[in-house]
């Protein structure tokens, strides 16, 4: 557990490293678009000084062509 005011940019990035291990690219894709606008919100709210997420840019996919 981190408190976001003490999160870093290179924390979640290495927390979206550990999930893209476990899970798809584009699960990790969602779940930093995801924190990315909460933390935006908090940011809006005055919450939080700065948003980590929007400095870390997100696990990219690859397109794979389909079978049919």
């Amino acid at each position: 557990r981190v408190r976001l005011d003490r999160l870093t940019p290179a924390m979640l990035a290495d927390w979206l490293q550990t999930l893209r291990e476990t899970a798809g690219a584009r699960t990790c894709g969602l779940a930093h678009a995801v924190l990315r606008a909460c933390l935006a919100r908090a940011g809006k709210l005055d919450l939080l000084a700065r948003n980590v997420a929007s400095q870390v840019t997100p696990p990219t996919t690859t397109r794979t062509a389909g079978t049919t």
